[in-house]
């Protein structure tokens, strides 16, 4: 089974993750064996989101407050 984007089309996703990030936004990717297994997946989740809402409200993107929601 292919797990990686096709080096000969582009990933879509990689072009979407860009054009995110020149738009001012950070963008997270989690792999799908990250999340396949509950029992992993549920603590490996439990920390991003508790360390992603630690962080300064205007974090290193800068995107502006009134954007973020």
């Amino acid at each position: 089974m292919e797990t990686r984007g096709s080096s000969r089309t582009g990933d879509p996703a990689l072009t979407h993750d860009r054009d995110l990030k020149f738009r001012g936004y950070e963008v997270f990717r989690f792999g799908h064996d990250e999340l396949r297994d509950r029992n992993r997946a549920q603590p490996l989740l439990a920390d991003f989101f508790a360390t992603l809402l630690d962080r300064s409200p205007t974090g290193p993107s800068h995107v502006p407050l009134e954007v973020q929601g």
